[in-house]
């Protein structure tokens, strides 16, 4: 989406042509503006929504609060202080990728332009 608008396409072009709503483009394009990449790629928590858990990730979360009852918090600690490094890591790794792609898509672009 933003690469096509990127290439001068319109809200409406871009809509019909990826079969999104109207308002999804001009308001996925505003987010990139005011928020960055990731932000515009990513969903948004709808009001009333909740965070639904995938089966390893509540998986997890049993173990960790079967640890905490069995009086491992001291674990429990360092695997989260882990896992927030890691987590950190992986996004500035998807950043960057996602800066690779754009750059070679600019270059892509701009070498058929020529």
């Amino acid at each position: 989406m933003l690469l096509r608008a990127a290439e001068g396409a319109t809200d409406d072009e871009i809509a019909q042509a990826l079969h999104l709503g109207t308002s999804t483009v001009p308001r996925t394009r505003q987010r990139f503006v005011d928020e960055g990449l990731l932000p515009a790629l990513s969903e948004r928590l709808r009001p009333g929504q909740c965070l639904a858990l995938t089966g390893k990730q509540a998986a997890l979360a049993d173990w960790v609060q079967e640890r905490i009852k069995k009086g491992y918090e001291g674990d429990v600690e360092k695997l989260w202080e882990t896992a927030q490094r890691q987590n950190a890591e992986a996004a500035a790794v998807k950043r960057l990728e996602l800066l690779i792609n754009a750059q070679r898509c600019h270059i892509a672009h701009s070498a058929g332009e020529q």
